[in-house]
């Protein structure tokens, strides 16, 4: 329904917005990104698989609120809204963050800065672009949207597992004779 989907894209909408707010606070001009960048991803990975499992009880919820309270339809449209909160929030959070924490470990100062930030952030939304359409049109219709959850959550670990190797105790960089 409309509601669904305005519900879903809020959700996430609102999930980047705090995640890029987060990681310009988190990025520090000129400091490795890579300990932040994974433990984004670690994040990422963590509550996407977290809501393989919690994905199906929302309904079940929904159903519990309106017998115990019968909320008004507009009650109902803000507990869809809480429920949906609680499976894709802080995923999206951590998808939001991933560009400012890029951008801030890559230290970019001087009159070039602006022209490399619009092409990164350029770059950015093509990917996107790119990834929903291959998702939508080629990857779950072929082997279904779960699959294509747990895929991303393995990438998402293991790009976390590289960063986190790649980072010394503390989050200090390895040395790299």
């Amino acid at each position: 329904s409309t509601y669904s989907y305005t519900i879903m894209l809020t959700t996430f909408l609102a999930g980047l917005t705090a995640g890029a707010w987060l990681g310009t606070r988190l990025a520090r001009p000129g400091a490795d990104p890579i300990l932040p960048v994974a433990l984004c991803q670690l994040l990422i990975g963590v509550t996407t698989f977290l809501g393989l499992f919690t994905a199906g009880e929302p309904p079940y919820l929904y159903h519990l609120i309106h017998d115990a309270f019968s909320p008004s339809p507009r009650g109902m449209l803000l507990t869809q809204l809480l429920l949906a909160s609680g499976v894709m929030l802080v995923p999206t959070i951590g998808l939001g963050a991933m560009f400012p924490l890029t951008i801030g470990g890559l230290g970019l100062t001087g009159e070039r800065a602006p022209g490399l930030v619009a092409r990164a952030y350029s770059w950015n939304t093509c990917g996107a672009i790119a990834g929903s359409v291959a998702a939508g049109f080629w990857l779950i219709p072929i082997i279904g949207s779960r699959n294509v959850l747990i895929t991303g959550i393995v990438v998402n670990l293991l790009v976390a597992t590289v960063g986190l190797l790649a980072t010394g105790p503390a989050g200090l960089p390895r040395d790299r004779r």
